[in-house]
């Protein structure tokens, strides 16, 4: 569960397929697993500051490495 933070900049996710998904301040998402790897960036000149919770159960990994996506260079 992703929050960005209000009065900073936006957050622009892209998925496995590079299709891009901007964040805006004071909104929050959901990252689910099963959509490959994909990558976020801020693209503007503000800081962006995320309030991140992550729901993982007990023995599992919270991070699993893949190839980046094509977008990621």
């Amino acid at each position: 569960i992703v929050t960005v933070k209000a009065g900073g900049g936006s957050l622009t996710f892209y998925d496995k397929d590079c299709v891009s998904i901007v964040h805006a301040p004071g909104t929050t998402f959901i990252e689910v697993d099963g959509g490959g790897p994909g990558m976020a960036r801020n693209e503007g000149t503000t800081d962006t500051i995320l309030y991140v919770t992550y729901l993982v159960p007990t023995g599992v990994a919270l991070r699993i490495d893949e190839p980046a996506p094509a977008c990621a260079s």
